[in-house]
């Protein structure tokens, strides 16, 4: 048979909004880490390996990783610390606590001056962000964990 004719065409719909911009080169991962996870490596010192697929070999060599680990609460919010740091402990003693990374791993130490380093169950947030990552935010500090998760909108 003949082709019939061609309809109407319909009308266009409405734009939607437009969402907020997105972290594509900034991710995070959390994770508890338990007491019994950590392994004395020296007398002083204590270690803990995760793997963490987020730093990649990019940003292991060219891109930057924050780790912060919940030191307690004020009221009910949880307080971050970014790590590397150090307090004096009321025995005029020092813990310490710090990282390295290499591509799907992050090693975190606990080094005390006194022999008897914590190993503390907490949770532990890692931040990986690309050399882009850096770059869009310029003027960000990154050991602020609050100021860090507002700006890549991060939810506790």
């Amino acid at each position: 048979g003949i082709d019939g004719t061609n309809g109407q065409n319909g009308t266009n719909g409405q734009n939607g909004t437009n969402g907020k911009d997105g972290n594509a080169n900034i991710r995070s991962y959390t994770t508890t880490v338990n007491a019994s996870d950590w392994f004395s490596v020296a007398p002083t010192m204590k270690v803990i390996d995760l793997s963490v697929s987020i730093v990649t070999e990019e940003i292991a060599n060219h891109g930057m990783v924050m780790v912060y680990l919940q030191t307690g609460n004020y009221g009910n919010a949880p307080m971050w610390s970014a790590m590397p740091f150090s307090r004096q402990v009321f025995d005029n003693y020092y813990q310490g606590y710090d990282f390295w990374v290499i591509p799907g791993d992050v090693r975190l130490h606990s080094t005390a001056s006194n022999g008897n380093p914590e190993a503390p169950t907490t949770q532990v947030r890692i931040i990986a962000a690309t050399f882009e990552g850096l770059v869009r935010y310029p003027d960000l500090d990154w050991t602020n964990y609050e100021a860090v998760c507002e700006a890549m909108n991060l939810a506790e």
